[in-house]
């Protein structure tokens, strides 16, 4: 009668954690739809087009002129929101190994808002979903094992700044958000260098982007984003590296990246990755 007693209990709790694991996911899935359809759809600055006779694009520094317009082109209507699809690698220390990574990423064209939704391969059959978003001027980062197990989640004012300049950092992906706007400033540095500042309800942030003699964007560095999951972590250097341009959906963008920290003890590149895709709409 024990055995049998034994049996039922360790199927039972067999059952409970294949129901789980299998629960898990679905229960994700719906919290990333639901962050997704939270991001901002709203008019976009530029809701009449681009115009490049303006007076506000007529003050841009002049690289930043033929960058937009080589990236740009003609566009009647700005899309509200841009769906990339990337493939590469991560890591999360400098001697720790390389990882395939998968990243659906949600990007709202008409307010500082985004969904980054990566999965990281661990071994054979065992992955990590990272769900970050930035979402009304909040910030939250979770780490799941399996889509199921929270491994790790962040939130917090620190986080707010720093996935702040993460959309800013990545606004060269969908550059409509780039054009001229009362919330977005440029100024020339020097002949192939131009400093951008961003404002956006009480949250502000500034880039300096390096382009070469063509107008494409070769890095975007930015001077004070703290790194996440660091205990009294301090503002730091980042850069974004980019290559390959070519034309996506009507866009001339890159199509390869590396985002890198750049600290005291060496630069650091965590990530790396081909753009496989990009859908505006």
């Amino acid at each position: 009668m024990s055995k049998m007693i034994i049996k039922i209990v360790l199927l039972t709790i067999f059952l409970i954690v294949i129901g789980f694991f299998i629960s898990g996911p679905i229960f994700t899935n719906s919290e990333i739809t639901d962050k997704i359809e939270q991001l901002s759809t709203v008019s976009a600055p530029n809701e009449g087009g681009i115009n490049y006779s303006n007076s506000k694009f007529l003050s841009l520094p002049l690289i930043v002129r033929k960058y937009l317009k080589n990236s740009l082109g003609a566009k009647p209507e700005l899309p509200k929101q841009t769906q990339l699809k990337l493939v590469g690698e991560t890591r999360d220390g400098f001697g720790s190994d390389w990882e395939p990574t998968e990243v659906d990423f949600y990007y709202s064209n008409t307010s500082p808002e985004f969904v980054w939704v990566s999965t990281s391969e661990q071994f054979s059959f065992l992955w990590i979903k990272r769900i970050n978003s930035l979402i009304n001027n909040r910030a939250t980062s979770q780490a799941k094992f399996l889509s199921s197990i929270t491994t790790e989640e962040t939130e917090g004012v620190k986080l707010d700044q720093t996935f702040f300049l993460f959309y800013l950092l990545n606004s060269v992906f969908t550059p409509t958000v780039l054009f001229p706007s009362q919330n977005m400033q440029w100024e020339k540095l020097e002949k192939y260098t131009a400093e951008v500042v961003i404002w956006y309800k009480s949250e502000h942030g500034k880039a300096i982007f390096y382009f070469n003699e063509l107008g494409n964007v070769e890095k975007i560095v930015v001077e004070d984003m703290f790194m996440p999951n660091v205990i009294d972590s301090k503002k730091e250097k980042f850069t974004i590296h980019l290559a390959n341009h070519v034309n996506k959906s009507g866009y001339n963008i890159p199509t390869y990246f590396e985002y890198q920290w750049n600290l005291s003890g060496g630069d650091f590149t965590f990530s790396r990755f081909n753009l496989i895709s990009a859908k505006y709409k």
